[in-house]
């Protein structure tokens, strides 16, 4: 048992570990923990670990790294590669300042990740659960005292802890890691794309980018909705500056279907609307009707392939409207 202690140079557990083990406030330089086998509980709580190797050891007992912070992970550190947690492991609050990759880690019980701080990347592509684990990642985060989105290394990742948000029923937070993982498909597909494969399915997954953050941002899609009502109602004018007006507008737009910043995205699209609303000859009023979806779909203008155009597009920014806000308040 160390409490409150501090080890400027390198600490070496034992490779078999009868004993319990209590590091507590500590502040270590170098934890050597290679191929050592706990045999009973650990606690590594609150310290303050520089460099730490877990590479091949085994926990039999319950482990506990309640806030305690690694600053000197890598990815070729091997920190807790190949590492078995055959009991409970906590890593509530703790804070990792240079990322963390469990490769071939192995939890065979329950982990607890809630608060957990996540400063770089996460990479759980190649790790192990049980059949009968269970892990709470609530709350995990990249920088601490805000819900920030972490950096996942890879879709796995993204996808491993959606699944077991959603087997925990907690839909709001699966859909947050369903977004991250769409956008680690979205960079896949960047790839394909530079060598001219997947181009259908690239552009598929850009446009429900743009149009709501995948469906996480309900903003997004409602300036689409004016956006595009906006222009096709300037079109449709008799007025020929209205026509210059959305030509231009156009352009905006494809410059925009490039952005991967959602922040951005909203406003430049926020300015560029109220621009053309002060601009063009075209009230409230027309805008409505033509975002209307029921005059949409039921108006009888002659159809022509713009209109159909145009009903197409506004049908599935309503639709990327309204499951953006049904991802953020319903239940499964």
């Amino acid at each position: 048992m160390f409490d409150t202690c501090t080890f400027n140079r390198k600490l070496i557990l034992n490779k078999i570990n009868k004993t319990r083990v209590y590091l507590w406030n500590c502040n270590i330089n170098d934890l050597d923990c290679l191929a050592t086998k706990f045999e009973r509980e650990v606690e590594i709580k609150e310290c303050n670990i520089k460099y730490a190797c877990f590479y091949s050891a085994l926990f039999k007992a319950p482990c506990n790294f309640y806030k305690t912070s690694f600053n000197r992970i890598d990815f070729t550190s091997k920190t807790f590669e190949n590492t078995i947690f055959e009991d409970i492991v906590i890593f509530s609050e703790a804070k990792f300042n240079n990322g963390v990759d469990f490769k071939y880690t192995k939890f065979l019980s329950y982990s607890a990740f809630k608060d957990t701080v996540i400063k770089g990347k996460l990479n759980l592509r190649d790790t192990i659960f049980g059949n009968e684990a269970e892990a709470n990642f609530l709350d995990i985060t990249s920088e601490k005292g805000t819900l920030k989105d972490i950096d996942v290394e890879n879709r796995e990742t993204a996808r491993l802890i959606k699944s077991f948000h959603e087997h925990s029923n907690n839909i709001i937070e699966s859909n947050k890691f369903y977004a991250l993982e769409m956008k680690e498909r979205e960079k896949e597909l960047n790839q394909d794309i530079k060598n001219r494969k997947n181009i259908f399915e690239w552009f598929i997954f850009k446009a429900h980018g743009i149009a709501s953050n995948h469906s996480q941002d309900w903003i997004l899609p409602m300036l689409w909705i004016f956006t595009v009502g906006l222009i096709y109602s300037m079109y449709v004018s008799t007025f020929h500056h209205n026509n210059i007006l959305a030509n231009i507008s156009i352009l905006t737009v494809i410059v925009l279907f490039f952005i991967n910043n959602n922040a951005i995205l909203k406003i430049v699209l926020g300015i560029n609307l109220i621009i053309l609303l002060l601009l063009a000859y075209i009230s409230l009023d027309k805008i409505a009707d033509k975002i209307n979806p029921f005059s949409i779909m039921t108006g009888k203008d002659p159809m022509t392939f713009g209109l159909l155009l145009f009903k197409i597009t506004i049908a599935y920014l309503i639709y990327q409207f309204i499951v953006s806000v049904r991802q953020n308040t319903r239940r499964k």
